[in-house]
């Protein structure tokens, strides 16, 4: 499946989710807004049905208040009692506020406050009847026919008058003290519950009255007494008055019996128009009752519309969000369906990338060595060759096969860099250098080069060469040598210069800089189109010169990527026929003291920290023993060794060690097992002594189990005398970088025959001792020869394991003198698992042997040498 399939097929699955959710959210959105307004219609009908009508109570009151009100009327009229007048009187003040009620309760229904205007109306006119009714039995009942009959009797003057005087004698008594005297006093016992009869009938009844003697306080008072004495003179009227007198009384009853006339005749009238008015006021509640009990009715049809509406409408949106929730679910479902079907492709082509990518570094590696085995030989013989003497079209030819080697070797080269980039296991190293002799050595390697086109070639630097910088100068070499090695490559005429030199942006404070480095050439220049596409693999400008210059294309991408692991960044600037430039910033940290001093030989680095201690060496191998000890022995350390786990276990308990320093692979107990029995130790002094491994096993998940089974640290082979001093100050507490590596040595001057072999390493650890470094060469020799043989016994006994186990500890001291072909040889005999072939192993140990036996007299001469 390809990329762009995938990202399609991705894409859109996203856009119908996406898609699916807008919609399903819009939905929700529509379906809540009509909803919510259908329920809003609905509460509101149901609010409005639910509140208690107010009109048609309140009509109904009115109605039976002017029934009470007409009832207590016509009682009053027939009874004279004014209490119902009055009840009468109440019932229609309550009458009136229910019209003024109705009234607001109708305002906004112009036809039902008309009539509710009305009945108000009718009830003043009512009013004013009764009222006018009133004033005139008021009238009548306010006339006294007994005054009346007095005054025209006082009016008529009798013939005689009889007079009598009248004396009539008042006593007036003032009140002037009061004073309290006890005495018995007789008193009647009366019952106070006696009725009028009952007295009446006791003051004519003989019966003694029972007395009772009480004593009790009596109030004596003193008062002053005054009599006046008035005489009156009474005017007697004579009989003959007395006709008059009944003429008056018989004019005035006649007078009263016309008036009570006249009254009755206004109270059938008031009933009458009372009547009336009662009528057409019940006439119009009828109306209005009926009226509101139809507007209630509506009320009722109208809410149960929409209710009905809501149902229907809340329905709908239901079932449409239910539809489209399932279309929507479909989608998904399908989606997520295609979507693990897409997921398990995924996985199966992870898979075969994985596998084909470890079948591209098994290839690479057997190609490596498949093809760097012959070349070695291809190489060396050429260069053997070309020390003899040869006619001219015999040195043409070997120029011709020098060439293509040497093409060949740069080729494989730039595939294995580019596979490590790409797998991510290329390493970067920190340690401090000088940029003045990288672009030196860079100058060097190319200014032949240049010569033999006939072009310039030359370099210009702004650094202080006592400046020193923390990075990795070999990866930087090879940056260079890249961009150098195609600009002289595609330069004709003219000249490459190289420029190095700090930019403005570096932080002084923080004591870093970034470094500028600028490859100008005057050569065929690229295209404009071309400039993007440069920096890939396998890419070149144009694919003809390929043909023409050679190459993988592979430099430029191999570039890039060192630079952008380093946090830099590259660019080109090119115009097509005039020349190139490629440019390229690195960030890098100034090295400081501590760095520098990192960086000086092993002899002048102060190591009183490890002088005195006491450790014990771990190896099965006897060079890694007596290398390992000459190197501890020049630091005042003691050193005792044990070829085996369980000799050393013995050593342990009779010795107090500083440390342990132990192999990993080892015949009868490795290195993890030790440790583990060291840990286990009752002693807890011995028991949390530190423990570091020494092994050429550079596997992480490997190294993560050797540091969980207990020990402290280790060292990979080969390492450097620095690596090891570091490792061991740490474990007692001496504060290094461990991250920085010393920088290497200026290498010897070799031979023809130096170059299958390299004693740097040995001279390194010698500390400069030519004695030590003869030594280190005889036993390595005398060591080996016996383990070839042993290999060979091995291998007529079909021990496969005791060959790989062999090989595993060869594979250290061959690494140590830089014998890389027998070394490759070693490496395939220690990985060789499952079913081997012997002939495999057969090959292998007779090419380990007829290296070994090509080099050995050479490394005898040497040692010769140093003694």
């Amino acid at each position: 499946m390809s990329e762009k399939k995938l990202h399609i097929r991705t894409y859109g699955i996203r856009t119908n989710v996406i898609l699916g959710f807008t919609f399903a959210f819009l939905t929700v959105v529509a379906a809540g807004y009509f909803t919510y307004e259908s329920t809003s219609k609905l509460l509101k009908s149901v609010i409005e049905l639910s509140r208690p009508g107010k009109k048609l109570p309140k009509l109904r009151e009115t109605f039976s208040v002017l029934t009470e009100a007409e009832n207590n009327m016509r009682i009053y009229i027939l009874m004279k009692d004014e209490e119902y007048f009055k009840n009468y009187l109440s019932y229609i003040k309550k009458a009136n506020k229910n019209i003024d009620t109705l009234k607001l309760l109708t305002a906004e229904n112009y036809m039902q406050f008309g009539k509710v205007s009305q009945i108000s109306v009718l009830l003043n006119t009512r009013l004013r009847n009764i009222d006018e009714f009133m004033i005139f039995k008021r009238a009548a009942d306010s006339v006294n026919y007994s005054k009346l009959a007095l005054e025209k009797l006082r009016e008529t003057t009798p013939d005689t008058t009889r007079t009598r005087i009248y004396t009539q004698t008042s006593v007036t008594e003032s009140l002037i003290d009061t004073l309290l005297i006890e005495q018995p006093e007789e008193t009647k016992k009366v019952e106070q519950s006696k009725s009028f009869f009952s007295r009446i009938a006791s003051l004519f009844s003989s019966k003694e009255e029972k007395t009772e003697e009480i004593i009790k306080p009596i109030e004596q008072v003193l008062r002053e007494t005054k009599i006046v004495r008035d005489t009156s003179i009474l005017v007697q009227t004579d009989t003959v008055l007395l006709y008059r007198i009944q003429k008056i009384l018989n004019e005035l009853r006649v007078e009263e019996t016309q008036i009570q006339a006249q009254l009755f005749e206004k109270e059938l009238e008031l009933l009458k128009n009372n009547s009336l008015i009662i009528s057409q006021i019940m006439d119009i509640i009828a109306e209005l009752e009926e009226e509101e009990t139809a507007l209630v009715s509506q009320q009722i049809t109208d809410a149960s519309d929409v209710a009905g509406k809501s149902v229907m409408l809340i329905s709908s949106v239901m079932l449409a969000s239910l539809f489209i929730i399932l279309i929507f679910l479909f989608f998904i479902l399908r989606s997520i369906s295609r979507s693990n079907f897409f997921r398990n492709q995924l996985f199966i082509a992870k898979q075969k990338a994985e596998q084909l990518a470890k079948v591209k570094e098994d290839f690479l590696a057997t190609m490596s060595h498949e093809i760097r085995t012959p070349l070695n030989s291809i190489v060396g013989f050429s260069e053997q060759l070309s020390r003899t003497a040869l006619d001219k079209e015999q040195t043409d030819q070997l120029n011709a096969v020098k060439i293509s080697s040497d093409h060949l070797l740069s080729l494989v080269n730039d595939i294995l860099d580019f596979s490590k980039l790409e797998q991510g296991k290329l390493k970067l190293e920190k340690i401090p250098f000088s940029v003045e002799d990288v672009m030196a050595e860079t100058y060097r390697t190319f200014r032949i080069r240049a010569k033999e086109k006939g072009i310039g070639f030359g370099y210009h630097i702004e650094f202080d060469n006592n400046e020193k910088l923390i990075g990795d100068p070999l990866r930087l070499k090879q940056i260079l040598f890249n961009l150098v090695g195609n600009a002289i490559k595609f330069t004709e005429r003219g000249k490459v210069f190289v420029i190095c030199r700090k930019t403005s942006s570096t932080f002084v404070l923080k004591n870093q800089v970034k470094v500028r480095f600028e490859v100008h050439d005057t050569g065929i220049g690229i295209h404009p189109k071309k400039l993007n596409s440069i920096f890939e693999g396998f890419t070149q400008a144009d694919s003809s010169l390929s043909r023409k210059f050679g190459g993988t294309g592979l430099g430029l991408t191999i570039s890039k990527s060192l630079i952008e692991m380093q946090d830099g960044l590259i660019g080109v600037a090119s115009e097509e026929g005039k020349g190139s430039v490629f440019y390229f910033e690195i960030p890098y940290t100034f090295a400081d003291a501590d760095d520098l001093l990192l960086s000086m030989e092993m002899e002048k680095i102060e190591s009183d920290v490890l002088k005195d201690k006491y450790i014990l060496l771990v190896d099965d191998d006897p060079f890694n023993i007596k290398l390992t000890t000459m190197i501890l022995e020049r630091w005042d350390v003691r050193v005792d060794f044990a070829s085996s786990g369980e000799k050393a276990l013995e050593m342990i308990m009779q010795n107090e060690y500083d440390l342990i320093l132990t192999d990993i692979h080892m015949p009868d107990m490795s290195g993890i097992e030790l440790t583990q029995k060291i840990r286990a130790i009752a002693d807890l002094d011995k028991a949390s002594m530190p423990v570091i491994a020494i092994t050429a096993n550079i596997m992480e998940d490997d190294l993560d189990h050797y540091m969980k089974s207990g020990m402290d640290d280790y060292i990979l082979k080969p390492y450097r005398e620095s690596e090891l001093f570091m490792k061991l100050a740490e474990q007692f507490g001496f504060d290094y970088k461990t991250s920085i590596q010393t920088v290497a040595e200026k290498p010897d001057e070799h031979t023809s025959e130096d170059m299958e072999f390299d004693l740097s390493d040995v001279k390194r650890f010698a500390g400069g001792n030519k004695k030590a470094v003869a030594v280190i060469i005889n036993s390595f020799v005398d060591e080996n020869t016996k383990n070839i043989k042993t290999l060979e016994a091995n291998l007529k006994e079909n021990n496969y394991e005791a060959i790989s186990t062999l090989a595993h500890r060869m594979l250290t001291s061959y690494a140590h003198l830089g014998m890389k072909g027998v070394t490759e040889d070693l490496l395939k005999l220690e990985k060789i698992n499952g079913n081997p072939q012997h002939r495999e192993f057969k090959n292998l140990i007779a090419s380990i042997r007829k290296k070994s036996a090509s080099v050995f007299p050479k490394l005898k001469k040497k040692a010769k040498e140093y003694e």
